[in-house]
């Protein structure tokens, strides 16, 4: 490690040859605040770059600063503003020596007076944010291993920024002749605060002290002491459990409560038969008497309030029962067998509140809506076929199937024209066949009726008989055999037996 004291010492010696060759230069050149101004500044910037020493740029800089007080005010601002390359030369080593960052001249745009002040900043400000980028990785892999370096390099950065603070103090202090140089040190300091190093650093920092130094510590002084307690809740239950082990109750105590306060959390905590418990024991008959067992009866409520609360519960309770009695209701009125109007009685059984009766009388409605099943086209052209339905039969169900009026009588031509093709088969259609067997077993029965009884079969009788025969059921000798063995003077159908 360098000499500090010898490093002071040369910088204190170049910082005043610095400050007699530019004080010179200012002096030939006092009569023009802008020559001197600009030829002082490329001069100290050459010489900030040959000795990349903070300290002796800022002392120069003051020197020039007081010199240069005697030229005026107006035309020095005036200069500044005007974007002279000395300046920028000046400001470039300044900033690449206090912020260890890589700042050229030609790194500043050139000012157009105050107004562009915006884009000097900006441009300063982008060098060192992309070193800050460039200590964190931004534009590569962030892990942990690029998070340690970035650290690494932002505690490096902030060290050396106040490693070339405290240089200027001590050399500032050190210069002869009654200047404050070392008041100047403030730059630096001013520098880290705006930029918040320190903060940053010390935010990086505490994941790697809570998580290696604090955590660890802590767990092992705990291992060691033993001196955790158990929570207010923990110990109150281990008090109930262990009624005879004094100890619980003695480790309660150390959270500070009163002997009144631990008798009170002990009363909070006992475990005791909870609302809906307590319900369906008492629809079981089965609730032991008394207040203790009960947290209806131990939670401070008022009776009023304790007697609302159950029954709060008891309907929650028996709301699964009720739903499925009136789900059944509903299910039978969607096949027919309940009108909508039955499920008035059963709400009322129930006590169900009136705004929920209103929903389940739109479920209800909606059920009787029910999809009701209807005769397809083929089973309608088969019993037209078989003559068994006539044509207004088939302009009925086409009305239903919701056919306008012309396709109403497109569907009854349809009918008409298979029934027709059906009939001229050589075979038969299958149901040209069905209708010439009815009509044969009407004609049968008619016969024998009025044979054996004098008289022509009424509707019930034909009815009867013939769908015996068309079923197959019977034989024409089967009901011939039949038909005799009734007495005639009574109907032609068997007795209901």
């Amino acid at each position: 490690m360098a000499d500090i004291t010898q490093v002071s010492a040369n910088a204190v010696a170049s910082a005043g040859h610095t400050f007699d060759a530019i004080n010179k230069s200012i002096n030939d050149k006092a009569q023009d605040a802008r020559l001197a101004l600009e030829h002082a500044s490329r001069g100290l910037a050459t010489q900030l770059t040959a000795s990349n020493i903070f300290t002796q740029a800022a002392g120069a800089f003051l020197s020039i600063l007081a010199d240069l007080a005697t030229v005026g005010v107006a035309q020095i601002t005036n200069t500044k503003e005007n974007a002279s390359v000395g300046i920028h030369d000046l400001i470039a080593s300044l900033l690449s020596d206090a912020l260890l960052i890589d700042i050229n001249p030609t790194d500043i745009p050139a000012a157009n007076g105050s107004a562009n002040a915006g884009a000097v900043n900006a441009a300063i400000g982008k060098k060192f944010l992309d070193a800050l980028k460039g200590f964190m990785n931004a534009s590569g892999t962030v892990d942990a291993n690029s998070a340690e370096t970035a650290v690494q390099s932002l505690m490096g950065l902030g060290m050396q920024m106040s490693v070339n603070t405290a240089i200027l103090g001590v050399i500032g202090g050190a210069v002869p002749g009654g200047f404050h140089l070392d008041d100047v040190k403030e730059l630096g300091e001013m520098l880290e605060k705006s930029l918040g190093l320190g903060r940053l650093v010390r935010q990086f920092l505490a994941p790697y002290i809570q998580v290696l130094v604090q955590q660890p510590l802590k767990n092992s002084l705990q291992a060691q002491y033993r001196t955790a307690l158990l929570g207010v809740g923990e110990l109150a239950k281990a008090v109930w459990r262990n009624a005879d082990d004094d100890q619980w109750r003695t480790l309660l105590t150390q959270h500070g409560y009163s002997d009144v306060q631990i008798a009170e959390l002990l009363a909070q905590h006992a475990v005791r038969v909870n609302e809906s418990d307590e319900d369906l024991l008492g629809a079981l008959g089965t609730a032991p008497p008394g207040d203790d067992f009960y947290e209806s009866k131990q939670n401070g409520a008022a009776p009023e309030v304790r007697t609302a609360r159950l029954a709060a519960v008891t309907w929650k309770r028996l709301n699964h029962a009720r739903e499925r009695v009136l789900s059944l209701v509903l299910s039978q009125i969607s096949q027919g067998f309940l009108q909508p109007s039955d499920l008035e009685p059963a709400m009322t059984q129930l006590g169900i509140p009136a705004d929920e009766q209103a929903l389940w009388r739109i479920a209800a409605g909606y059920a009787g809506e029910r999809t009701r099943k209807r005769m397809s086209q083929g089973d309608m052209e088969f019993l037209y076929e078989a003559a068994q339905i006539n044509q207004g039969d088939v302009l009925a169900w086409a009305a239903s199937e919701g056919y306008s009026a012309a396709d109403q009588q497109r569907i009854l031509l349809l009918f008409e024209l298979k029934a027709t093709a059906a009939t001229a088969k050589s075979t038969g259609g299958a149901a040209a066949k069905a209708a010439a067997r009815h009509a044969e077993h009407v004609a049968y029965i008619t016969d024998e009726i009025t044979g054996l009884w004098g008289r022509a079969p009424n509707t019930a009788e034909l009815d009867y008989w013939v769908a015996l025969l068309d079923t197959g059921a019977r034989t024409k000798a089967d009901a011939k055999t039949e038909l005799k063995a009734l007495p005639t003077t009574g109907p032609a159908i068997p007795a209901a037996g």
